[in-house]
This record gives C-alpha cells, sequence and structure tokens, in this order.
C-alpha cells in the first residue's frame, strides 16, 4: 500500500506541473500559478492567510492586473466590510501614499462562504506596483462616517513582494518594470 500511495502522489504532482501549475514563497509573500476555466493563465500574489485577512495581486497572462484586500470569512457570519464602506489603502513610502478610490465587493461562494473584497480599479494598477515596491507595508483602512477617523483594518508587510512580483512576471508573460494603466 506504501508503494501505491506513493506512485499515486508521484502520479498527482506530475499532473500539477504538466498543467502548468506553479509555487514559489518569498519572505512574507507566495505566489501561484494556475489556469482559469477558459485556459488563461493567472499568477497569484499574495500575504496573509492561515485564518488572517489577505493582501493579493492578480496578474493574467499579459499582464492586466488585479490589486485587492480580502476580509478572512466564515460560514454564518456576516462580514466585517460594508458594501458602503470607505476604505482605504495607504502605503508607508516616503509620501504615505494612499488609494481612496476602493470599491468593496460582497457575495457568496459556491460552498455558502461569504466573501468581502476591497478591490482597487484597474486603471490604477501600474502605479500602485510602483508604490508597493517602494513600501515596506500597506495598511487598509476604513473611514468612520460618524466620527471622522479611520481606524485600521488589517496591516500587511511587503516584504519580498518584488520577488513575487518579478516571478510572477516570468511565469505570466508581462514585463514588471514596464507596466502602464490600461
Amino acid at each position: 500500500m506504501k508503494k501505491f500511495c506513493g506512485l499515486l502522489f508521484c502520479l498527482v504532482s506530475f499532473s500539477a506541473q504538466a498543467a502548468g501549475d506553479q509555487f514559489w514563497e518569498h519572505k512574507d509573500w507566495k505566489v501561484f500559478s494556475e489556469r482559469n476555466a477558459q485556459g488563461k493563465k493567472l499568477c497569484t500574489a499574495m500575504t496573509g492567510g492561515d485564518g488572517s485577512d489577505m493582501f493579493y495581486v492578480v496578474a493574467a497572462a499579459g499582464g492586466d492586473i488585479s490589486i485587492y484586500y480580502r476580509e478572512q470569512t466564515y460560514r454564518g457570519m456576516k462580514p466585517a466590510l460594508k458594501k458602503e464602506d470607505s476604505i482605504v489603502f495607504r502605503f508607508d513610502d516616503k509620501k504615505q501614499t494612499e488609494y481612496d478610490d476602493v470599491q468593496v465587493f460582497l457575495g457568496v461562494d459556491a460552498e455558502g462562504i461569504p466573501l468581502a473584497t476591497a478591490n482597487l480599479p484597474g486603471g490604477w494598477s501600474a502605479e500602485v506596483i510602483r508604490t508597493m515596491r517602494a513600501s515596506s507595508s500597506v495598511n487598509v483602512l476604513r473611514d468612520n462616517p460618524k466620527t471622522g477617523k479611520r481606524a485600521l483594518v488589517g496591516k500587511f508587510s511587503l516584504a519580498g513582494f518584488t520577488a513575487t512580483l518579478l516571478k510572477a512576471s516570468e511565469w505570466c508573460g508581462f514585463d514588471a518594470s514596464k507596466l502602464k494603466a490600461p
């Protein structure tokens, strides 16, 4: 039985490699590639997870990039994010750059687990990637309309981000140094 399980593991591993799925980690970030239902290759770089909120940079083959925060949600519980929330991504670069054109999306996955994400519009991707490469962390903040103050929703390290971005650019065929707004 041991040999069979070992052989089965080898076959599963070989199938994943043959399909082009890849995985790599560096410092606080990891990147993996996979193909979507239409066969298009996607490279996903992320930090967080393991029961915590996550921050993502997802690139499609050719360089179409999405940047978003995802709340860790659980079945039977409402997400903390609300559709009307005003979310800000603040980076700790020299300018303390902020992006406040963040949109909240709520949904439910196929297993009934709520989904809550805060996404930047695609037109900001090139600029935000440059800012991320010049920063060591990003804070996700929520404006409180009653007090006018901002509350920290999540803080994410950018240690290892540039290396994972370069790995994603290698796998998904885009030049990480020459990103342009769509």
